[in-house]
């Protein structure tokens, strides 16, 4: 089954949800990159839902006037007042009466959201339509976008790009130093008031496509995706808005060839692939992929984790073989013996010394250090030695005690972190346990 890419922005049916979700997308990802750095992602969750109890409201007032077509822009400007009124309760919960952030999160989330349940408990008996109406902002319903509704996705997203471009450098220092940004001038409260006002028009906005449940992940998704992959501002919006029109997009496309497969292969089961649920849960995928795979993500520091062991075994073996003198030769079963802690990596150990010419097989499957290893053995014993008559000397510690904190960091030591603690300590022919420390000369390879 051969899928047309292209078709999705030329039906005439298509179109219309395609190129308005991926406007939402764009817009909403770039906003929640904003909120995401400012440490607020659950504001986007609250405003959400504090917009329910204006989107009912605004749909029970549409019986007392003739809107006709415009009754989506008259409930949306009531969900945008639902917005302002939550995020003003929440600023007077923590400014005024001095409450915990989450704690006034979490309570106009439940006092407006509570709220909009109770309202929607009497007009679905008294306006039964205009309920069902309003129910498509809650969930969202894609399918139903019109060419004409583009207009207002285009001038959203047009707006969000424009503001950020304007406003980076000020946005950029509220973000990450908000105390310099005070100091300099910047008018810290209109920056937030700007971001609060282009989050508020993302969800008010946004919520017909994907619901007023689900555009809180629909903000955060892309921005933890693109947070995995870089440090730097102007990439991670990039990012994220390219990670929020790929979710629009191939969401569209799941639910309409997800469909045509499941009835195909499945014509008695009565099951749909709603677009927005599918949006979602694609930039979820991306977000847990992103996770695992970025260069900061946890398969990468896995791999680290499990480098640095590995070194931390073949210097342990050095130091091991050092202490038996110079032109030891080690058998195969000493080597395991050395190794009993990690009986699994005394074959790793070999090889890898062995390649790097530190250690040398000789004759009878004996082993022993090469001068480069013996060298290298001398080198950590050195710092070993060194970073105990720091402890000593410096920080007061026992001298029966230095051992196990020296064994940690001898192996975490940088070049110059090295040459400065030579320049510290001078000369020294003895440890604390008066054992000798390896020159210098010694330790150089």
């Amino acid at each position: 089954m051969t899928i047309d890419w292209l078709v999705y922005f030329t039906d005439p049916v298509l179109r219309a949800p395609t190129i308005g979700c991926i406007l939402i997308g764009f817009a909403s990802s770039l906003v929640g990159m904003l909120m995401l750095l400012k440490k607020q992602s659950l504001i986007g969750e609250v405003l959400s839902h504090t917009a329910f109890p204006g989107i009912i409201l605004g749909a029970a007032l549409t019986s007392l006037f003739t809107v006709g077509e415009y009754f989506n822009l008259f409930v949306m400007a009531s969900a945008a007042v639902g917005c302002i009124a939550g995020n003003w309760a929440v600023s007077f919960l923590k400014k005024r009466m001095r409450i915990k952030s989450d704690a006034a999160l979490c309570f106009t989330l439940a006092v407006f959201f509570g709220l909009g349940v109770l309202f929607a408990s009497k007009i679905q008996s008294t306006h039964v339509v205009l309920y069902k109406q309003a129910l498509l902002f809650l969930y969202g319903q894609v399918a139903t976008m019109t060419d004409a509704m583009l207009i207002l996705y285009t001038c959203l997203a047009i707006l969000t790009v424009s503001i950020i471009v304007l406003l980076y450098h000020p946005i950029q220092a509220v973000l990450f130093d908000r105390q310099f940004a005070n100091i300099v001038g910047l008018k810290t409260t209109f920056i937030d008031l700007v971001v609060s006002g282009l989050l508020i028009l993302a969800i008010v906005i946004g919520m017909r496509s994907v619901g007023v449940v689900l555009m809180a992940g629909m903000l955060i998704a892309p921005a933890i995706a693109a947070r995995a992959w870089t440090n730097r501002l102007w990439l991670c919006l990039l990012l994220a808005a390219l990670f929020g029109v790929f979710s629009s997009y191939f969401g569209n496309v799941l639910s309409v060839e997800g469909a045509k497969i499941i009835a195909l292969h499945y014509p008695g089961w009565k099951f749909s692939l709603p677009t927005g649920p599918l949006i979602l849960l694609f930039a979820a995928a991306l977000a847990v992929i992103s996770i695992f795979l970025a260069p900061s993500g946890i398969l990468a520091r896995y791999m680290r984790m499990a480098r640095f062991r590995r070194r931390m075994a073949k210097e342990h073996f050095l130091k091991a073989l050092w202490r038996k003198g110079k032109r030891y030769f080690i058998t195969r079963k000493e080597i395991r013996m050395i190794c009993e802690h990690n009986q699994s990596m005394h074959r790793v150990v070999l090889h890898d010394l062995i390649r790097a010419g530190l250690l040398t097989k000789e004759v009878g499957g004996l082993y022993s250090l090469s001068d480069k290893g013996w060298a290298h053995a001398c080198h950590i014993v050195r710092l070993h030695r060194l970073w105990e008559v720091y402890l000593v000397k410096y920080l007061s510690q026992g001298v029966d005690r230095v051992h196990r904190s020296a064994e940690e960091l001898e192996h975490v030591m940088s070049p110059e972190l090295e040459r400065e603690l030579e320049k510290l300590l001078g000369d020294l022919d003895y440890d604390p346990h008066r054992q000798p420390i390896p020159t210098r000369r010694e330790a150089t390879w």
